[in-house]
């Protein structure tokens, strides 16, 4: 029995020992709960359409380019940002497609007809062809809220083309990326 009763009061103290170790468990506590919304690229246009009017297709040797101002182009988010731009192909006003954007160098009746080409220009990065995949227009945006006169250019197709004596739409889609 003696030895039953030191068994037992050496477990007893042991866990008492074991008990005092561990922290306790009775302090206060408290939870910070945080959030974050990441800032996102951002451009404002002032102006969402242009009008190229009336206009000859390109000869050979003589292309038919016209530019129009487009208004601007505004960084609207908090850092620096690059301005992306890419072109659709046209279409006639009941939705066939007519031209296909073309890229070109000096003469856009050598890629043939029924092709036109696209250009964009600002004063930090110059006058940019437009291709159909989003390129890098320009570095416009140093600090948020900075704006560009934006300008779009037009070159016509060439003789021989679709679509004479009526409407042809297409679209500049411009992207801002950090």
């Amino acid at each position: 029995m003696k030895r039953l009763s030191i068994v037992v009061g050496g477990v007893v103290g042991i866990a008492i020992f074991v008990a005092s170790s561990l922290p306790a468990f009775s302090a206060g506590s408290g939870t910070i709960n945080a959030t974050v919304t990441a800032n996102g690229a951002c451009l404002e246009l002032t102006q969402a359409s242009v009008d190229f009017g009336t206009l000859p297709f390109s000869t050979s040797g003589v292309t038919n380019n016209t530019n129009k101002a487009a208004g601007s182009v505004k960084n609207c988010s908090g850092q620096a940002e690059h301005l992306l731009g890419r072109g659709t192909d046209a279409t006639n006003d009941s939705g066939t497609k007519r031209w296909t954007l073309a890229e070109y160098t000096t003469d856009i009746c050598l890629v043939g007809t029924d092709k036109y080409a696209l250009t964009a220009n600002a004063p930090s990065a110059g006058t940019q062809l437009v291709s159909s995949a989003d390129r890098q227009i320009g570095t416009f945006f140093p600090a948020a809220g900075d704006s560009e006169t934006l300008n779009v250019g037009l070159v016509m197709p060439c003789t021989g083309s679709t679509g004479a004596g009526e409407r042809e739409n297409f679209s500049y889609v411009f992207t801002a990326t950090f």
